[in-house]
């Protein structure tokens, strides 16, 4: 059997009285859209919680009429000004909703926010600090989940995590390297980037301070210059 007949006959089978097709509303000449590129559930990045299906249900009153919308293509989406971009600030109903017009459908559905992550970007080296390109690695997350995949061109690690404080434990083998390399990572949120308790973060991430010594003196400066006001000028 092909793939669509399979599909047929589980669909069949788990719905023995379906909806009449009649009852679909158009939009535009298709039956249904793709709207999940433009309208995630997390506002950092791709999840599998976004990758979803929704049904609208309306009383026949009220159905949306002559939406621009058309299946696969993003021309309507870029030119009948309904994709915003950025996105708003603050996001409407706190949802990471780029199209108006999905919006405007959608604002009464009570669908739950995903768990909200963030792009997170790791540039992996080997012990020369040279970045490892086009390396495998394995990152096992707080919840010990672990996911795979490579580093790019770079040697940069481009992954989704959850939203917030998170420690990491990284397994990679440089091509320059006899054995595998395990680092340990603290990474913050966004806004946390540019703390004084980052940047001594980054130093550790490098493999500095194990035993703490030169960390804590650093730990202390800082700590002492945090009120210093810095002035002065550039020399030629």
């Amino acid at each position: 059997a092909t793939r669509k007949e399979f599909l047929l006959s589980f669909a069949d089978e788990i719905t023995h009285d379906p909806v009449p097709k009649a009852r679909f509303a158009p939009i535009g000449s298709a039956l249904f859209i793709g709207c999940g590129e433009y309208n995630p559930l997390s506002d950092h990045a791709r999840d599998a919680a976004s990758r979803r299906t929704v049904l609208f249900i309306f009383d026949v009153a009220a159905t949306p009429q002559n939406l621009p919308c058309k299946l696969r293509s993003l021309g309507p989406c870029k030119t009948a000004g309904g994709v915003d971009d950025p996105l708003p600030d603050p996001l409407p109903d706190d949802k990471p909703y780029r199209c108006s017009i999905y919006r405007e459908i959608a604002k009464t559905c009570p669908c739950v926010k995903g768990e909200e992550l963030m792009h997170l970007e790791l540039q992996l080296h080997d012990r020369n600090f040279d970045p490892a390109p086009d390396t495998a690695y394995a990152m096992v997350l707080p919840d010990g989940e672990r996911v795979v995949g490579k580093t790019d061109s770079d040697g940069i690690l481009h992954a989704a995590v959850r939203k917030a404080d998170v420690t990491l434990t990284v397994t990679y083998q440089p091509s320059t390297e006899p054995a595998p390399v395990t680092i340990n990572a603290v990474v913050f949120l966004p806004n946390e980037e540019e703390t004084d308790r980052a940047f001594v973060q980054k130093i550790r991430n490098l493999g500095f301070g194990a035993q703490g010594g030169c960390i804590s003196a650093m730990d202390t400066s800082l700590r002492r210059l945090a009120d210093v006001a810095h002035v002065g000028a550039f020399d030629a």
